[in-house]
């Protein structure tokens, strides 16, 4: 097992070594006590920001997801052909990275979180941003915990999802036996840290309250409390409405600046853009494309942005976005973790199954009014009907983004794969593949920790 090497004392070295994580290594994480002013502080929580790197597991969901179906040369490429086939080994290891990633995300946080009091300021200025630190420290674990229960835990209201929340973690000085919440504690944890007392804060680099308030609005469609939803992401979508109808969308997929981008993570320091392992020849195409069920209008500003014409097959569509930059051989300078169109989306599903399609499709319109694509009247009648509708067209806008995968969990949805020899086969939503198990280096030195139903994964069974 890794350990964190931190120069306190040994009690707190003994008490690490017998932790239920594995962490990273010593150069992996500021030592503490170097924590000793604003300026350590603020230091401690760019490296915290940076260890939260969700581009690196982009492909996995959008390859596990139906935005994208296998051109014929995705066999010569193993790992995202298994990823693509939900193949358990590979999201077994899956599992292991994204887990061992966020949580150390939120070990970084922790460290600085118990330092921060320590530190005295000799400002108003310097209070003030202490205050900031501390604040978007624990926004950002707040936002972890939220990953971890949409990716190890079961979709809300499935059979026996409610003992199936996250694994908490407080403290840098971890315990060895410790049990996973229930979902509805896990909402209730991160719904805390989400509205904690807030500063004023117009930095994207980090999460804002804005942001939070955006999770917040996200958090509470999960757990179907849509009542709850609008009255989050309604003020925030009235803020941004203009924004959101008059500036070009392609500024988020480029290295100019762009006031659409609410959180965005910087990457000019990532060496390779995680999208380039879509590319299998530069003049032939890539291993995925993108299904032919997304389409766009030759009027949709989205046409040449969000796709690509496949070279020597202009029938096929590749993936636009940050895919471009690769094909320009462009750094990836931004990934835009949150933007004002997820705002339409969010509340045309909370004012749907609330029974309010008028409402719903309105606010759809505006953004496709925007898009200067084609708007759509709601002349279906059932929830569910419509609900299909707002889904695809939401996989258009967010197409090749982690989205997709996601709603269709939430929604408890099937998915329906395509070979590559073309046929089709159906992964229903009881699946328990949908929910990553619990790693094995975890399960190992905490057993007390409950694992997903349909995994023996550090239960001394073989996995096939």
């Amino acid at each position: 097992m890794l350990i964190y090497r931190i120069f306190l004392f040994s009690a707190i070295s003994l008490a690490i070594m017998s932790c239920s994580l594995d962490l990273p290594p010593e150069d992996e994480v500021s030592d503490p006590d170097a924590i000793t002013s604003v300026v350590t502080a603020e230091r401690s929580l760019a490296a915290a920001y940076t260890s939260f790197a969700p581009y690196n597991d982009a492909l996995t969901w959008v390859a596990r997801s139906d935005d994208m179906i296998p051109s014929s040369y995705l066999p010569r490429e193993v790992e995202l052909k298994n990823t693509y086939e939900w193949v358990g080994r590979e999201l077994i290891n899956h599992s292991e990275s994204i887990w061992k990633s966020l949580y150390a995300t939120i070990a970084q946080c922790n460290v600085l979180l118990e330092r921060l009091p320590n530190v005295s300021p000799l400002t108003d200025a310097e209070s003030r941003q202490l205050r900031l630190i501390k604040q978007r420290a624990i926004y950002l674990k707040a936002l972890c915990y939220f990953e971890l229960l949409k990716i190890f835990s079961p979709a809300y209201a499935t059979t026996n999802s409610e003992p199936y929340g996250i694994l908490i973690k407080d403290k840098f000085n971890l315990t060895k036996e410790q049990n996973r919440l229930t979902f509805s504690q896990s909402v209730n944890v991160i719904e805390q840290l989400l509205t904690i007392s807030a500063e004023q804060d117009t930095n994207t680099y980090y999460i804002t309250p804005e942001v939070a308030q955006l999770i917040r609005a996200e958090l509470a469609l999960w757990t179907q409390d849509n009542v709850k939803a609008i009255a989050l992401a309604l003020p925030l979508y009235e803020k941004y409405k203009t924004s959101l109808t008059t500036l070009p969308a392609a500024n988020i997929w480029s290295a100019n600046a762009s006031a659409l981008r609410l959180f965005a993570l910087d990457t000019r320091n990532v060496s390779v853009s995680p999208y380039m392992k879509l590319e299998y020849n530069e003049n032939i195409g890539d291993y995925l494309l993108v299904t032919s069920t997304i389409s766009y209008t030759t009027t949709d500003v989205r046409t040449d942005v969000y796709t690509i014409v496949a070279p020597h097959n202009a029938n096929n569509r590749l993936l636009g976005k940050y895919r471009k930059q690769v094909k320009a051989r462009e750094q990836m300078q931004y990934y835009t973790w949150a933007r004002p169109s997820e705002l339409v989306f969010l509340l045309a599903e909370a004012y749907l199954k609330q029974g309010d399609k008028n409402s719903a499709f309105a606010l759809l319109n505006v953004l496709l009014t925007a898009r200067n694509a084609n708007t759509l009247a709601p002349t279906a009648t059932d929830t569910d009907t419509l609900l299909t509708l707002l889904l695809s067209e939401k996989q258009k806008e967010f197409v090749g983004e982690p989205i997709r995968f996601f709603d269709l969990k939430r929604n408890h949805r099937p998915i329906v794969r395509t070979t590559t020899a073309g046929t089709n086969y159906t992964i229903e939503a009881t699946d328990p593949r949908w929910t990553l198990p619990i790693p094995a280096s975890e399960k190992r030195y905490n057993t007390a920790i409950l694992q997903n139903k349909g995994w023996n994964v550090g239960e001394g069974v073989n996995q096939s």
